[in-house]
């Protein structure tokens, strides 16, 4: 079975999740990219890959603003710190 590769623009957004989350997202991004390549359009998971990817990095970066603002008001700490 022939290997298809993800949108290189989406997959390279994903450089900007903080380092802990990164490969295991991307990892699985990549597993159901392929999943959906193999059993349906292409167009369907390229567009499915890239509101994956924005979406991971939109809430990776509104999570850390809340964990920010919280901090700062003297708040719970989501990261155990």
């Amino acid at each position: 079975m022939a290997r298809h590769t993800p949108p290189r623009v989406a997959r390279n957004l994903l450089r900007l999740l903080p380092a802990e989350i990164r490969r295991p997202i991307r990892a699985d991004l990549d597993e159901e990219y392929e999943e959906r390549r193999a059993g349906g359009p292409s167009l369907s998971a390229r567009v499915w890959y890239w509101r994956c990817a924005v979406r991971s990095v939109l809430d990776a970066w509104i999570i850390s603003r809340r964990q920010a603002a919280w901090s700062a008001q003297g708040r719970w700490d989501i990261g155990g710190q």
